[in-house]
């Protein structure tokens, strides 16, 4: 029993003594940011033709289309330049080597806001994630006069995200 007694005692001193040099069990934390974004995109501008047709001298309105693709919620601007034809302040279509025909573009069906290729002449627009359609507006002006033949001007459309 003595030396029972004896065993225990050193068998508790070796693991107090353990104890006293073991590490105590620790957790350390720490945590992180997971992130994701969707950059507002467009992956698609087309337009249709304005086509006038056969002008007899009155007033003559027509309308083309613009079509807009871009991701949802994306904010976008629309510009038209001037045409390879322009002569301030219009917009002209051209029949060989000298001769015009005057016509206008605009962003409404009134035709009373010319469309332009700046802040103040722009469409702006924010996309709902399907192939938005905008109208464009043209007028030819009454009274012109020319020699017989084809007229025609090419318009740039840029389409820029305007976040």
């Amino acid at each position: 029993m003595r030396l029972h007694r004896i065993l225990s005692k050193s068998l508790l001193g070796l693991s107090i003594a353990l104890a006293a040099i073991a590490p105590a069990s620790a957790q350390l934390q720490t945590s992180f940011l997971v992130t994701a974004s969707i950059a507002g995109t467009c992956s698609a501008a087309t337009a249709t033709e304005l086509a006038f047709g056969n002008y007899d001298g009155g007033q003559n309105d027509r309308t083309s289309t613009i079509t807009v693709t871009c991701s949802t919620g994306t904010s976008y601007e629309i510009g038209l330049n001037d045409g390879a034809n322009y002569n301030a302040p219009n917009r002209r279509m051209k029949h060989g080597a000298a001769d015009y025909l005057n016509y206008e573009l605009y962003s409404d069906a009134g035709r009373t806001t010319r469309w332009g290729n700046d802040d103040s002449g722009d469409v702006h627009m924010i996309s709902d994630g399907t192939a938005q359609n905008i109208d464009v507006y043209g007028r030819m002006p009454a009274g012109q006069n020319g020699p017989i033949g084809s007229y025609a001007d090419t318009i740039t459309v840029t389409v820029t995200l305007s976040n």
